[in-house]
């Protein structure tokens, strides 16, 4: 009876000494997932700048990103929000346990309405890049797939409003 005790006493002292290394793992796991959807737009816009005409007012060629948000497990870290800036090259995101990452990307990515596009749901996001021309500039303009389908970038030939 006091060996089974010793060794229950033993195994949950070694799981409570592993603990710690095992949250840290799956926090730069998720931060690792994060940094790299971050990368895929980044090079989808920069893509689109160097490969693409823009039309003004229009929508014009389009590149689709899938960003995965990973969700709390053994695995990985839970996510509070990855924020894409709505007017710059500014990427946030934030893994639970963790302070806020800020990252810079090449090309400045623009949302529609000028505010953060921000992902919170765990799972995969798919987002759409778009490059238009607004008041002579070329932007990169990025919006969910979601909103694309309901007429975001509306159909063939429609203007977009930037801001």
């Amino acid at each position: 009876m006091i060996r089974v005790v010793v060794t229950v006493l033993l195994a949950i002292a070694i799981l409570a000494a592993a603990m710690p290394a095992v949250e840290h793992a799956a926090a730069d796991r998720s931060e690792a997932q994060l940094r790299s959807g971050v990368e895929s737009i980044d090079a989808a816009a920069v893509d689109l700048v160097e490969s693409e005409e823009a039309v003004p007012g229009t929508v014009g060629a389009r590149r689709t990103v899938e960003v995965r948000i990973p969700a709390a497990d053994v695995g990985a870290a839970g996510v509070e929000r990855l924020a894409i800036s709505g007017s710059d090259r500014g990427y946030e995101f934030r893994v639970e346990g963790r302070d806020e990452t800020e990252i810079h990307g090449t090309v400045p990515v623009h949302t529609i309405d000028g505010e953060p596009l921000v992902l919170r749901d765990p799972g995969t996001h798919e987002l759409v890049l778009a490059l238009v021309e607004v008041g002579g500039d070329r932007r990169v303009v990025i919006t969910r797939l979601e909103r694309v389908h309901d007429g975001a970038f509306g159909g063939p030939g429609a203007q977009v409003q930037v801001q």
